[in-house]
């Protein structure tokens, strides 16, 4: 009967009493029925990171969720771990879950291996098991790697390098060093720093060395022993000595100087250099070296000896060799040295003797240029030589345009002149026809560089032209009336003094600014005098002031030519561009305007 009422209840409860419709209910009861769920399908666990180093942590993160995916708050959680528990280190979780269902904890293994993490629900009576998991996979801290050392160390302490172990901790590093392969004795250690680098100090040179690191991560773990490297140290320079120079005599001279030197060392030589020092203290490498052992032969041909001026051979020359060992040991020995005078011979002829004496007057008149320049410039800076320069490539233009117009106001005057005579010559402007000449009221001569403008009967100008040294101008006229217009420095026109010399008719008509005709009957030939504006000064300066004035700039801008090119040829020597060798390639114009102003006429 019981079974029966049961059996009714249930159907009732599902919905299927209609289906015994036929049958009849005799009694109701109110039935309890106990049940508890003890595996949750629905909350996860996740690894943060899931593959960590030995000794290192991984956040465990549990969240709880209903059978909706609804996050449930307030639920205890405990982790665990299948498999070997002892290399397991579990940290609970302090609190229930949060607003969001979450819980962490964390893992440790101080073993490789893989091993899956678990978790329960710990909130009732009985523990209900979440049925997902993850899988923490451990790896070992992999071992650091240790740079290679050279054969060979210079001095007496050595810096060891290595790399960051590429795993996912920070590291502290513990190097030793032995003087066994199997490090039986340990001399010395770093003890755990966390450098990439550590210097052993105070080694014993001629010694060799093993070296061995290996690292600690946070955890606490060590990793393996790095393989071994060695070296040895060595703080012993190569010796080098001086076995002889070729005698070299007036015969011999032209086919180079030979030497002979020894270099040793206590393990081995790296390099041999042999250098010859110019005059101006630079080393610069020299000679074709050849060797047998320890035992070098050098031969230094005549065409990488310095010259002094005009390509004679110095006095002395100075050498120096240079000797490294594998470890980068240096040693240096700079006693090799010449006198070429001293293997000379032969008797010299007089007359040699006196071009040598000239030559070495130049020599030391330029050394000591050259040394004057190295001490007021040697901490220039670029710009400032290259103003130098040019400041001195002016002066010597500006004085020696100035003596050839005679004075530095008639310069631009002389300029125009040259560019009118360049013009006539290539075709630009026409030659032009004699309209006659300039020339000084006082003294009769002519008066070169004057410029000479000739104007219509409107005041247009027509023609110009800048006489030359016979005083004379020219200019092609149509038929018409003109007028002429005469400017030169230190000189006045119209003249107001023509009258205290008669005119000479083979100079022409005489002309004082008043209007002419131009026909094709008659030749133009004016014959204009111009008054000097101090009459006695302008005698002074003819006769005497002047000669004294020319030879004084003559000097001075030889002087300044001299500074000028030494100046340029040390900016390009200290700084070789394209702009200094302009520089430099520019006194050869100034060169040659010098030479025009300070040599006669005659011999030009």
């Amino acid at each position: 009967m019981v079974q029966k009422l049961l059996i009714t209840t249930l159907l009732f409860l599902c919905g299927v009493l209609p289906l015994f419709a036929g049958e009849t209910v005799v009694d109701i009861f109110d039935v309890g029925v106990d049940g508890f769920i003890d595996e949750d399908n629905t909350s996860v666990i996740s690894l943060n990171p899931t593959v960590n180093e030995v000794g290192i942590f991984s956040d465990v993160l549990v969240r709880i969720l209903d059978r909706n995916n609804n996050p449930i708050s307030g639920r205890s959680v405990e982790l665990f771990v299948t498999g070997n528990p002892s290399e397991i280190t579990l940290v609970q979780p302090t609190a229930v879950t949060d607003s969001d269902g979450y819980v962490v904890g964390k893992v440790k293994s101080i073993a490789q291996g893989t091993f899956v993490v678990r978790a329960r629900d710990t909130s009732f009576s009985q523990d209900i098991l979440i049925s997902d998991s993850d899988t923490l996979t451990v790896f070992p801290i992999p071992t650091p790697s240790i740079a290679d050392e050279p054969y060979y160390t210079k001095g007496l302490s050595n810096k060891i390098f290595w790399s960051k172990p590429d795993g996912l901790s920070s590291y502290t590093y513990y190097i030793e060093i032995s003087k066994s392969s199997n490090f039986s004795t340990v001399l010395k250690n770093s003890r755990w720093i966390s450098e990439l680098s550590y210097t052993f100090e105070n080694l014993d040179s001629e010694e060799l060395y093993y070296y061995r690191i290996k690292a600690k991560n946070a955890g606490g773990i060590e990793s393996n022993w790095s393989s071994t490297v060695f070296s040895t140290q060595d703080d012993i320079p190569p010796v080098i000595n001086y076995i002889e120079i070729a005698r070299i005599t007036s015969r011999n001279i032209f086919s180079g100087i030979s030497v002979k030197f020894d270099v040793t060392d206590n393990f081995e030589i790296l390099t041999v250099k042999f250098f010859c020092k110019l005059q101006n203290g630079d080393m610069e490498e020299c000679g074709t070296m050849e060797h047998s052992g320890a035992r070098y032969y050098l031969n230094i041909s005549t065409d990488e000896l310095e010259r002094g001026g005009f390509g004679a051979y110095l006095d002395k020359y100075d050498f120096c060799v240079e000797g490294y060992d594998k470890a980068g040991n240096l040693a240096s020995n700079c006693n090799f040295s010449i006198e070429v005078a001293q293997f000379v011979d032969s008797p010299v002829p007089l007359f040699t003797n006196l071009i040598n004496s000239i030559i070495k007057v130049v020599n030391d008149y330029f050394r000591n240029i050259g040394d004057t320049l190295n001490t007021l410039f040697a901490s220039s800076q670029e710009v400032v030589l290259q103003l130098s320069s040019i400041l001195f490539y002016l002066i010597i233009i500006v004085i020696s345009l100035s003596i050839l117009a005679q004075s530095i106001f008639v310069v631009p005057t002389y300029l125009l002149f040259q560019a009118i005579e360049l013009m006539r010559r290539i075709g630009i402007k026409k030659p032009g026809t004699n309209l006659g000449l300039v020339y000084d009221a006082i003294s009769g001569k002519p008066v070169r560089f004057a410029q000479v403008k000739v104007y219509d009967g409107t005041n247009n100008l027509v023609t110009a032209d800048v006489t030359d040294k016979n005083g004379r101008f020219k200019g092609n006229l149509e038929v018409g009336k003109y007028r002429v217009w005469v400017q030169r420095a230190h000189y006045l026109f119209p003249s107001e003094l023509y009258k205290e010399y008669e005119v000479p008719k083979s100079l022409g008509k005489l002309y004082r600014g008043e209007f002419f005709v131009s026909s094709k009957r008659s030749h133009i030939s004016l014959a204009i005098p111009i008054d000097p504006i101090n009459i006695y000064s302008k005698f002074e300066r003819d006769f005497k002031l002047e000669r004294k004035m020319i030879g004084f700039l003559k000097a001075l801008v030889f002087l300044f030519l001299t500074f000028g090119l030494a100046v340029s040829a040390f900016t390009f020597e200290r700084f070789p561009n394209i702009l200094n060798m302009v520089l430099l390639l520019m006194y050869i114009p100034a060169f040659g305007v010098f030479l025009k102003s300070v040599v006669n006429l005659k011999f030009r």
